[in-house]
């Protein structure tokens, strides 16, 4: 019998764990005070959903029927690509798991201690995937969404997808829940939005039993665990926050036949006793390892709940098996299965590569049943075009470029479409800019060169709020000239974003470093302020030597390592001034001596201000040894310079000095050999290479295969 019930305020977030060492308890008292500061209401609108469930319990008419509830389920797959998008068979299993176990059909109830078995209930509950949406389309009751906040999962996923939760039982399946649960759900009534954000947000990894589940007990009952909570059911030890606390003898679930338990602490102990009974450890509402059952009068709960519902109140669960409601979601029994229009998607093993690789492509189809009535169609748009009928072709690119994928799938039902601009980026080994590289952003078509097109740099995705050249703001670290216009950079902002932590990458043109020695990095200059205090932002350098097939990081900063300005807030639009650039460098020493290599700038965040880029540079790092072989003082001046620029540096012996320049694009135009004389040295520009055009060069002295690069602008 029980003590005292105390009625959970809002909902109860329930997380499981793969394997009891890893478990991770409820967060229900942070998100109880989010909701209650947000909606007051909610507590007076739970309370009289379970003043009417406690009515109908308690009628004298109660449970003369031997209906059979059917809740019509559909499934939000949100994911990142990879594991993340589980596989149907995987949602099958988990709806396989909840029905054997709502009708009493697992079969391990024969474990279930003898104390218990005679109150093993068969609830009367079955759940079925909807086979028609909400405007009455075919549907197989799966949706699959990008989004990276399938990582930081909450609340934020229903606001992306949604079905109207007073036909459909929504489950969400995420990678990761922001507050560390396993799986949550809401009581009845006491979900946001007047109820109206009721269902159940659960990790893949504890949905099922198979694919991206962790298997086991606690990953292949925690749904069942969840939609209890969604049927009105607490804890077997009440709606404390935490089990296995000695308090909670003094709190119970409101249930008869279940006894009074502080609960387990994530093990089975069958014989355990807490509260001067047996426990029921394998009540599914616990948090053993072991569960297997709900009792009768869990059962009575559930059905009474079905049966309530108010007219303020989004998601009535006495609305899911009306009828009516089976009819318009496809759950009825006299509903006719058959095949629906496919819905495209596509994956590929690498979106950068070479000329020559072999880019595997696999169609990602759903909604429909996969077999041979179905046909493919693919495209491959670029500087060639390419088409292949094949469910999964591999496709060789034998031109570098940007292609855009199109895959048209189509059956007896019908036919759709997925393109992906710009979504494979092939580079040509040979073509590659040579080293030192450099690039200030001062010309106007960048990312692209017209007249270089090896020059290219690669975005993805190909939108107008990703990367973007910007004339408000340069690095004072070098001043450029572009036809009297004011100097460049290269900008992002992640409150651009359309969902927080979306990723947005720049890459950079196949450089070569065939002739570089250690030590070697890239400089940059940035700057950088946070919007507020949930600005989370994040800068990910990495760098390939196979065309982009495999990256390897170089370099990570966030929001406060990546602060130029102090640190402080910048509420409105982020604009640098001088004071409010750094340098930043990547080592690159993994690289030396490779004939191809490419810098990916992965930026990716929340709620943040303007990130700024200036002023690229590979090249060998200032404490070269030059000095070493007695060359010192290296300067070049004035700088910018109308063409008469001093190269100044000193000797300490009479050496054999070899003088490169080159381009912006790295090219070599000039190189003469110069004999040093013993202490300082002085050459002019103009005199050993007369006929330079105004524009950018790279000046560089070299000895013993020891190399020193300096820049100089040249103007009209």
């Amino acid at each position: 019998m029980k003590k005292y019930f105390v009625l959970t305020l809002l909902f109860i977030i329930c997380a499981t764990s793969i394997n009891a060492q890893n478990y991770r308890i409820c967060g229900t008292n942070h998100m109880m005070k989010i909701a209650s500061e947000n909606e007051p209401n909610l507590l007076g609108l739970s309370e009289l959903l379970r003043f009417q469930s406690d009515s109908i319990l308690n009628s004298s008419t109660f449970e003369k029927n031997d209906e059979i509830y059917t809740i019509p389920v559909v499934v939000h797959v949100m994911h990142t690509g990879g594991s993340s998008n589980i596989s149907i068979d995987q949602i099958n299993d988990a709806m396989r798991i909840i029905n054997e176990d709502y009708k009493k059909m697992n079969s391990d109830t024969s474990d279930v201690n003898v104390s218990f078995q005679s109150i093993i209930a068969n609830t009367g509950v079955q759940f079925k995937l909807a086979q028609l949406d909400p405007e009455g389309n075919c549907t197989q009751g799966i949706t699959r969404t990008f989004s990276t906040l399938t990582n930081e999962a909450g609340e934020n996923v229903k606001d992306i997808i949604k079905w109207d939760p007073s036909m459909y039982l929504n489950i969400w399946v995420v990678s990761d829940i922001e507050s560390g649960a396993g799986g949550y759900s809401f009581l009845p009534g006491s979900a946001p939005n007047d109820d109206g954000n009721a269902g159940i947000v659960i990790l893949a990894s504890q949905f099922g039993s198979i694919g991206a589940s962790g298997g086991g007990n606690f990953s292949s009952r925690s749904l069942t665990h969840e939609i209890g909570h969604y049927l009105g059911l607490d804890h077997t030890w009440g709606s404390t926050n935490e089990n296995y606390l000695e308090e909670n003898c003094d709190f119970d679930d409101g249930i008869s036949d279940t006894p009074n338990t502080i609960g387990s602490n994530q093990n089975c102990n069958t014989n355990q006793n807490t509260c001067g009974s047996l426990d029921n450890v394998h009540n599914f509402m616990d948090y053993s390892s072991c569960a297997k059952m709900y009792s009768e009068g869990q059962k009575s709960r559930m059905r009474s709940v079905l049966q309530t519902g108010q007219s303020w109140q989004a998601a009535p669960r006495n609305n899911l098996h009306t009828q009516e409601n089976l009819i318009a979601t496809g759950t009825d029994e006299n509903f006719v299965v058959s095949a629906c229009t496919p819905i495209t998607e596509f994956k590929v093993n690498y979106t950068f590569g070479c000329v020559g690789d072999a880019f595997n492509f696999e169609s990602q189809i759903y909604n429909t049943i996969i077999d041979e009535s179905i046909s493919y169609q693919w495209s491959f748009e670029g500087i060639t075009s390419l088409s292949s009928s094949d469910e999964n072709p591999s496709i060789i690119f034998t031109e570098p470029g940007l292609y855009s994928v199109t895959l048209t799938a189509s059956n007896d039902a019908g036919s759709s479409s997925l393109t992906k601009s710009g979504y494979i980026s092939v580079s040509d080994e040979s073509l590659n800019m040579q080293y030192p590289y450099f690039q200030n952003f001062e010309v106007n078509s960048f990312p692209l060169f017209e007249d270089n097109p090896n020059a290219n740099w690669t975005l993805f995705p190909t939108i107008d709020v990703s990367w973007n050249r910007t004339l408000l703001a340069s690095s004072p670290n070098f001043t450029a000239i572009d036809n009297g216009l004011n100097s460049a950079s290269f900008r992002i902002r992640s409150a651009d974003f359309s969902q927080d932590g979306e990723k947005h990458v720049i890459v950079t043109p196949s450089i070569d470093l065939s002739n570089t020695s250690p030590p070697l990095r890239a400089y940059f200059d940035l700057a950088y302020a946070r919007k507020n205090g949930n600005s989370l932002d994040n800068l990910v350098i990495y760098a390939s030597d196979n065309c982009g097939r495999t990256w390897t990081k170089r370099f990570d900063k966030d929001t406060d390592q990546l602060s130029t300005n102090g640190g402080g807030n910048n509420f409105f639009d982020f604009i640098p001034n001088d004071s409010q650039w750094s340098e930043f460098n990547v080592n690159l020493n993994g690289f030396v001596g490779q004939p191809s290599v490419s810098l990916k700038f992965e930026f990716s965040g929340m709620q943040g201000n303007w990130l700024y880029i200036d002023n690229l540079v590979i090249s060998e790092t200032d404490q070269l040894s030059l000095e070493d072989e007695g060359i010192s003082m290296i300067n070049i001046y004035p700088n910018p310079s109308k063409g008469s620029a001093k190269i100044e540096f000193e000797s300490k012996n009479i050496n054999n000095v070899q003088i490169k320049i080159r381009n912006i694009y790295g090219a070599i135009i000039g190189e003469k050999l110069y004999k040093s004389k013993v202490g300082k040295n002085n050459l002019m520009l103009d005199e050993m290479f007369p006929s330079l055009n105004a524009g950018i060069y790279f000046v560089a002295l070299k000895q013993k295969n020891i190399e020193r690069t300096l820049k100089i602008i040249l103007t009209e």
